[in-house]
């Protein structure tokens, strides 16, 4: 963390609130240099937000360290080198960014009986995958790599539970996209081939919601389970 104070020695600054070991690698965020009169714009939008991101460097230049402008294009550039190796899904209000990728999902949100729901669900790990087939929508599962691909194993397993009831072409598209998102794969026709399918997937995703909903819980289960057994 860092906090900005008054140095003794000249004017003011920012500090590191703790002792940074020797040798640790330290990244210096500059920011972008402006202008006062554009750095006065800016700190009109950004008090509506209750925070300033504006440092007067001298009479004639302010750093601006909220991202922005030729930094946001730099950010942008700096991820879609890094989408050539692997995949990056990126959310994001910045048109600079936006305009790097290759590809884009538009999500919307709305909120219904005090819960917020998204049109599309991107989770990854255990957890947030059972919060999106309680949420009802449809959703990608990114599921944790595991050694010798055995998450692929498991994808499957769920896959083959979850598509039943669903009509060949769209199980064979939501199947064929979530297999690519876990894989690496290019998805864009994927995405294209689900989207025909969406009004079908947003009822089944809700169905298996309600299934899911009228089942036995955990703990009486696992009774039945015992007594079954016994």
């Amino acid at each position: 963390m860092i906090e900005r104070r008054k140095s003794q020695i000249s004017g003011w600054g920012v500090y590191a609130t703790a002792t940074i070991p020797k040798n640790t690698r330290v990244i210096d965020y500059a920011g972008e240099k402006i202008t006062h009169q554009e750095s006065l714009t800016r700190e009109r939008k950004y008090l509506k937000k209750g925070r300033i991101w504006c440092f007067t460097l001298n009479r004639r230049w302010v750093i601006d360290a909220g991202v922005g402008g030729t930094v946001a294009d730099t950010v942008g550039r700096l991820m879609k080198q890094l989408g050539r190796e692997r995949q990056v899904l990126a959310v994001t209000h910045l048109p600079q960014v936006a305009a790097c990728a290759d590809h884009h999902f538009v999500v919307s949100k709305r909120t219904q009986a005090g819960s917020t729901r998204s049109d599309v669900n991107a989770v990854r790990g255990e957890d947030s995958f059972v919060r999106a087939q309680w949420a009802g929508r449809p959703f990608l599962w990114h599921i944790y790599r595991q050694e010798e691909d055995i998450h692929l194993d498991k994808l499957d397993a769920f896959l083959e539970l979850y598509v039943k009831g669903l009509s060949d072409p769209a199980r064979e598209a939501i199947s064929g996209l979530w297999r690519a998102w876990n894989a690496g794969e290019k998805m864009p026709d994927h995405w294209q081939s689900t989207r025909k399918h969406w009004p079908e997937l947003e009822k089944h995703a809700e169905a298996w919601c309600l299934e899911q909903a009228l089942q036995a819980d955990l703990a009486t289960a696992l009774v039945q389970f015992y007594g079954n057994w016994i």
